[in-house]
């Protein structure tokens, strides 16, 4: 058989070993989240599973939320370290603006959300068009926005929830906490809008190569400021069910979830310099993530040392990569 035949009738497997390895590492996450749940148990024989496994969705489901916001920043090459404040004005807009009246509460949760859009909108146009660095400009809008929130409150905390909130996270008509049905809701409109819509494929395309991208007609400018608004409008989001969560709205409640949404995105597989992602791998990410909070959490460390464990995680998660 001569080269060129050779050539044409030999595969190329590349793709089935990408995805034999993508496939493989969610597997190893699945794996190392059941281990920790049983290390729990063996550290703890009085933790009740069933409890355990809601814990960990519940805590999860906040997480996974802000992380898909997260994770499409990151496919453009990108990131948003405007979430602390972004989930910190939902929160505190939630909890300031309450109603006894379930239409008037999912108007405000909606103005909520719009307001998040807002955010993401401008940090958007300032990446795209004002070519200012993904860091500079989302560090910028951050500090912005969490100190406008720190005078009009006055640094205090705020306490109490709408009604339609606290029903959300603890609401159980169903056997199973609503939360549940919510993140298998959001989940399904998250891959759906990442993987089954234009947009989806047009952000793909732009993180993997913007220049081949804008010489393919593809409008990156769009893109660019769609995905930065779709990610503060699901932290603005998550900060008002964290509000229901914990019945109030506290200037800190953003900053707990910065490092692990971006240790969720890398360690679930996305690359940092954009265009290799998937939902299911963020999602497997945070599962693990949580899990192995949930047994620090057992061992009593302080916040700062969860700090530092999901930092070493994340840096664990590079090199490997590399």
């Amino acid at each position: 058989m001569d080269k060129i035949s050779y050539l044409t009738n030999s595969k190329d497997n590349r793709g089935i070993y990408k995805n034999n390895k993508e496939k493989f590492s969610y597997f190893v996450l699945l794996i190392l989240s059941l281990f920790i749940m049983i290390i729990s148990k063996v550290l703890t024989p009085s933790i009740n599973i069933y409890d355990l496994i809601i814990n960990i969705i519940t805590l999860g489901s906040f997480l996974l939320i802000i992380s898909y916001g997260q994770s499409l920043v990151v496919l453009l090459g990108g990131l948003d370290l405007s979430v602390p404040s972004t989930v910190m004005i939902g929160g505190i807009l939630s909890s300031t603006f309450s109603s006894e009246n379930t239409i008037t509460e999912i108007i405000i949760l909606i103005f909520i959300c719009f307001s998040g859009f807002l955010i993401g909108l401008i940090n958007g146009f300032g990446v795209s068009f004002l070519k200012i660095p993904p860091f500079i400009m989302t560090m910028g809008c951050n500090i912005i926005f969490a100190s406008i929130a720190l005078g009009s409150t006055g640094g205090s905390t705020l306490g109490g929830a709408p009604y339609l909130l606290n029903y959300i996270i603890r609401g159980n008509p169903l056997l199973l906490p609503n939360i549940v049905y919510l993140i298998i809701i959001f989940s399904l409109i998250a891959y759906f809008v990442q993987n089954k819509t234009l947009y989806g494929r047009y952000l793909y395309l732009s993180g993997s190569n913007i220049k081949s991208a804008i010489i393919s007609g593809i409008p990156t400018h769009r893109v660019t400021i769609i995905t930065y608004a779709i990610s503060a409008l699901v932290c603005s989001f998550c900060g008002c069910i964290l509000t229901g969560y914990a019945n109030g709205a506290t200037l800190s409640m953003g900053e707990l979830y910065l490092i692990p949404s971006i240790s969720a995105v890398v360690i679930g597989g996305f690359a940092i310099s954009g265009g290799v992602g998937s939902f299911l791998g963020l999602s497997t990410g945070v599962l693990f993530l949580t899990t192995l909070d949930s047994v620090i959490s057992a061992t009593s460390l302080s916040q700062g040392w969860r700090m530092i464990v999901s930092g070493m995680i994340i840096l664990f998660a590079v090199i490997l990569k590399k």
